[in-house]
């Protein structure tokens, strides 16, 4: 059985992994997916400093987790399970008012509200009765933990129900691996999710000119700086974030490491500063497969080419990457389109990035295998066709 590690954060991590699932779980592979636990911002970071002013405890962020465990999950009815986990409260009573199944009907019940249509029945009477089946499977789910409670006295408003959960299992179990195991089995996956570190991982990006921009949520989503980013490194009070247990095991038997495309910095390259994560890759046999953005993003790769995305992962890690799939194509779309883009967070501004000429010859003086081909999602432009991925994988690994 041949066995793959992935590497990664953000949106691109989980979609990719959606492809894996969709493509290749009845093939003789095994897949554990590593991820980046540097995120800060937004509810999650929130939510973690809730927890640091409250509890005096780091709460490990829980967003890319979460996101990549749907996306390997074998559950009938993920889709509606995920889009519960993602929706944002509008209820406005206190945490600590509710254990983990009335939220869970809070929740249901807000997404019934707000889109019946997600339940695909026009019929009232069918409609809810599929609403009661889902708060059934949702209390069948939560049934080992019906008693939780989370102490936070902070309103439910805005707070992602899914970030809630697992904050909620983490304070009840105290144990960060003991609330993966629980959503390893809840949403019954194929594969294993695996944080880089529990430890607490904040990053800060250091300027051409020296400034430090602290913080994930400051360097991709804020990006008050125009310069260039010359390095990342682990925050002073993160200096000694170092791997979770079973990463040692699984980079060290992968045949397979595929690093995923998504923020270089804040998603990639925040998982390959971890301590010893580089020197076990560098060890590793495996295969090293690198999957380029198909744009850049301002702030973090504002210009970036190929072959700047494909040099500065290989200075984190040390070592060459053997294989490259990269997109070669850009997409004909009209204006409006490519203003709807550029103005989406996962972008900012950047532009679409192709393969040249000149990186081709350069990556095949270097011995490296390309795989190039129309990469793009017409749906999603900055993302990756994943059917297009699943081919290319297939044909390295079979």
């Amino acid at each position: 059985m041949k066995k793959i590690v992935t590497i990664g954060g953000g949106n691109g991590h989980s979609h990719i992994l959606s492809a894996l699932y969709e493509g290749m779980r009845e093939e003789k592979v095994s897949l554990q997916a590593v991820v980046s636990m540097s995120d800060d911002g937004r509810t999650t970071g929130k939510l973690m400093r809730l927890f640091d002013q409250s509890f005096s405890l780091y709460l490990p962020p829980t967003w890319d987790i979460r996101r990549c465990m749907y996306s390997l999950s074998s559950l009938k009815n993920k889709e509606i399970i995920s889009l519960l986990f993602e929706k944002s409260f509008y209820n406005e009573n206190d945490i600590s008012k509710f254990n983990l199944g009335e939220l869970s009907r809070i929740i249901v019940e807000e997404l019934y509200q707000e889109n019946k249509g997600l339940f695909g029945d026009k019929d009232e009477e069918k409609l809810f009765k599929k609403k009661e089946k889902l708060l059934k499977t949702m209390k069948e789910l939560f049934w080992d933990t019906k008693d939780f409670i989370l102490p936070l006295d902070e309103s439910l408003l805005g707070h992602k129900f899914g970030n809630i959960v697992l904050a909620s299992l983490f304070y009840n179990f105290w144990d960060y691996q003991k609330m993966l195991d629980f959503m390893h089995e809840f949403f019954d996956t194929w594969g294993k999710v695996i944080p880089v570190t529990f430890d607490k991982a904040t990053i800060q990006a250091v300027l051409e000119s020296g400034e430090i921009i602290c913080t994930q949520d400051a360097i991709s989503n804020v990006v008050e700086y125009n310069e260039k980013i010359a390095y990342l490194e682990l925050s002073p009070d993160s200096c000694e974030a170092y791997h979770t247990e079973d990463i040692k095991k699984c980079i060290s038997e992968a045949d397979y490491i595929f690093i995923t495309p998504w923020d270089l910095y804040t998603s990639t390259i925040s998982n390959l500063i971890i301590w010893w994560i580089k020197e076990l890759i560098r060890d590793s046999k495996a295969s090293l497969i690198y999957a380029v953005n198909n744009t850049n993003k301002w702030g973090e790769t504002t210009g970036y080419k190929v072959m700047d995305f494909v040099w500065e992962v290989e200075k984190y890690l040390g070592k060459s990457i053997n294989m490259l799939i990269v997109n070669n194509k850009v997409p004909e779309i009209d204006r409006e389109e490519l203003e709807n883009l550029k103005q989406n967070i996962s972008v900012k501004w950047g532009e679409f990035i192709y393969l040249t000429d000149e990186e081709r010859i350069l990556l095949k003086k270097r011995g490296v295998t390309i795989y190039e081909d129309d990469f793009i999602d017409k749906d999603v432009l900055y993302k990756h066709n994943k059917k297009n991925i699943v081919k290319v994988l297939k044909k390295v690994i079979f």
